[in-house]
């Protein structure tokens, strides 16, 4: 990764020739300079959701700009030009439908091949927007009221974002000039991680892009993202099932009981892709500046929408301790006042109920249901049994179940068919290889 900052760090003629065609006016700019130099959480740096290198080019009485390109060593080559579009659909309808300070898309180049993107890179040129980003540091430093002035911006954001329905869920893309959107083929960042980690075979990568989407129903959005979960842990055990596969199949089948049905076909509605510290600006009165970094944004079901967004789960505080409990109860309840509250101006004929307050107080059960969706292998296995087989089975003994469910016949024979189908992928691959 550091590799390809320095190569990209060696194109900045490449950028001031990209800004010169799309905003002519300009001068040229008298400093170019790679964003967020300095961690905001050093415990988890270089985060591990960290897909893109931004660049601020400043000038001297013009608003700076930022020009972001997604990694190439971080993110797949087939999933790239989707990942650009989604990013550049998910700003441009968030920044018309809401009040957020969002930044404006200036331009974009889903593939890398405009005639005039002399950078040959897939980006995106965007304006800065001013603030700061709140590092542990930052946040032990902080008095109570002003903590709680933060979680209510990160509340207001979630709130805007669930005003307005979606039919389907997926990715939302650009279909015209004035910027009116579709949801199309959906793109995560843990699906993205499979796509990388499974690149060296382009039929095994490809696996990982949800070509079902956009999904009709919650469940068959879920069970799919469990599906290619599983077909990244047959891959990597392709003997016998491994105990993350005989987890996950266990979690699927689950999945049709952990759906609440009213809200399986909607509304749906847009989440950020990492509502984290890296996604929020704040001025020094911590008040809310800019929502940034809108890459793997997607439209979602009312479950997983009402999740404890990744800001409050990855503070420098003990998770599930007493401050931590307090805190996510203050952004619950600030979130209870701001779904009314944003219905009631301007928003009357509102079709999406106040309900993410509703759904976070209920309990992990029902928002943890879709947290698998939104998670990689690093840490699935503990949330699997914390936050679904726990609440749903009580307290067991997870060997006794896991060498139960290994010997079940339909976890036997669906890992056989998946290893043989990957293996089949794999030859012929191998064969056209040679040919």
């Amino acid at each position: 990764m550091e590799a390809e900052f320095k190569e990209l760090e060696a194109l900045q003629e490449e950028m001031i020739a990209i800004i010169a065609k799309v905003c002519p006016n300009r001068p040229r700019p008298v400093d170019i300079s790679v964003v967020e130099q300095e961690p905001i959480d050093p415990v988890r740096w270089p985060h591990r959701f960290r897909f893109d290198a931004s660049f601020k080019v400043s000038y001297e009485k013009h608003r700076a700009l930022v020009l972001k390109f997604p990694l190439k060593s971080q993110v797949h080559q087939d999933i790239l030009p989707n990942k650009i579009a989604a990013e550049v659909g998910a700003m441009t309808w968030a920044r018309s439908h809401s009040a957020l300070p969002i930044p404006k898309v200036r331009a974009f180049d889903p593939k890398g091949n405009l005639p005039w993107n002399t950078t040959r890179r897939p980006f995106i040129l965007l304006d800065h927007l001013p603030g700061k980003h709140i590092t542990n540091k930052d946040w032990e430093q902080l008095s109570e009221q002003q903590r709680f002035r933060v979680l209510e911006a990160v509340a207001n954001v979630v709130s805007a974002l669930s005003l307005h329905p979606f039919d389907k869920i997926g990715s939302l893309y650009l279909k015209d000039r004035h910027g009116n959107v579709e949801v199309g083929i959906s793109i995560t960042g843990p699906l993205a991680l499979y796509s990388l980690k499974h690149g060296s075979s382009p039929q095994l990568s490809a696996l990982f892009i949800p070509r079902n989407s956009p999904y009709p129903t919650a469940t068959e959005y879920l069970i799919d993202t469990a599906n290619k979960h599983l077909i990244h842990r047959a891959i990597t055990s392709p003997v016998v099932p491994s105990k993350d596969y005989v987890e996950m199949w266990m979690y699927r089948s689950l999945i049709p009981g952990l759906v609440l049905e009213q809200y399986n076909r909607g509304p749906f509605v847009l989440t950020h892709g990492f509502l984290d510290r890296w996604a929020l600006l704040f001025d020094d009165n911590y008040k809310l500046t800019g929502v940034i970094d809108w890459g793997w944004s997607q439209t979602e079901p009312l479950q997983i929408a009402s999740l404890i967004p990744p800001f409050l789960m990855n503070l420098p505080i003990p998770l599930y301790s007493q401050e931590h409990g307090n805190l996510c109860g203050y952004y619950i309840n600030t979130l209870a006042q701001y779904e009314p509250f944003l219905r009631n101006n301007g928003m009357e004929n509102c079709k999406v109920p106040p309900i993410l307050s509703h759904l976070a107080r209920e309990g992990r059960l029902l928002s943890d249901a879709g947290l698998v969706a939104k998670r990689s292998d690093d840490d699935m296995s503990e949330c699997l049994w914390a936050s679904i087989f726990v609440p749903t089975f009580g307290e067991t003994d997870r060997k006794a179940i896991l060498e139960l469910f290994t010997k079940a016949p339909g976890v036997i024979e669906e890992h056989k068919r998946t290893t043989e189908f990957l293996q089949s992928l794999q030859a012929r691959f191998s064969s056209s290889s040679l040919n």
